[in-house]
């Protein structure tokens, strides 16, 4: 296949990893809605490492990450790290609120295998 070709089917060099994610959260009486979580959660761990979440909030997330580059004004692009990954999968380990937590490998983006 060509470069051409590999490009618009994202294959190759232009392959984008990103991972499955899923974890329950600990009701806290002073934030009842989760939205206390939320902004740590995206702004303290997703925002700081690059990446961008797509999913379900409040008592059960369930989503995906992929790489979310601030230099191209919010627009996924890239490939998840291993470093990013590792830097998610620590935060959500270490936070006292998280547990049930399932982090999926580093995928394909584009064409799975994607979770169930």
């Amino acid at each position: 296949m060509n470069r051409r070709m590999r490009k618009k089917r994202h294959a190759g060099e232009y392959q984008k990893l990103a991972f499955y994610l899923r974890f329950r959260v600990k009701p806290d009486a002073k934030d009842l809605d989760y939205m206390g979580f939320w902004e740590e959660f995206i702004l303290d761990a997703v925002e700081a490492n690059l990446l961008g979440y797509g999913g379900g909030s409040g008592e059960y997330w369930d989503g995906f990450v992929d790489r979310m580059d601030n230099r191209s004004r919010g627009k996924r692009c890239g490939s998840v790290t291993p470093q990013q990954h590792a830097a998610l999968s620590a935060w959500l380990t270490a936070h006292p609120r998280v547990y049930d937590l399932y982090v999926g490998p580093l995928i394909d983006g584009w064409y799975g295998p994607f979770e169930k």
